[in-house]
């Protein structure tokens, strides 16, 4: 039980805090504009990782709960770490990943028991 919070843990720490800053540095220093590809982090990757959370919290939601609600704080945390302040729309756009990553959890637990 505890190895399936920590994996879970230990991705989305990674895409919501590391990805980030490594696209920001990264680019950043190649002289480009990172802001295609945060568009693309926050359009694509960032709420395909939110729903498969979901999936994964819904196989078993007594143990995973608290997995679709450690993402967003998680993003919310690496944003005020690589921009230095928490705007309205990071909050904005954690609300979104926060709904997405319950609900497909609702979603799969009520499809497995309806599965039994």
């Amino acid at each position: 039980m505890a190895s399936k919070n920590f994996s879970c843990i230990m991705i989305s720490s990674v895409i919501m805090l590391l990805v980030p800053y490594l696209v920001n540095s990264l680019v950043f220093n190649m002289g480009f504009d990172p802001l295609g590809t945060f568009i693309v982090l926050f359009y694509i990757v960032n709420p395909l990782t939110a729903i498969g959370m979901g999936v994964y919290a819904g196989i078993n939601v007594k143990v995973l709960l608290f997995q679709p609600l450690l993402l967003p704080l998680l993003f919310l945390t690496g944003m005020s770490m690589l921009f230095g302040t928490v705007a309205f729309e990071f909050i904005y756009y954690a609300q979104i990943y926060l709904i997405l990553g319950y609900l497909t959890m609702f979603f799969i637990a009520w499809w497995m028991s309806r599965e039994q």
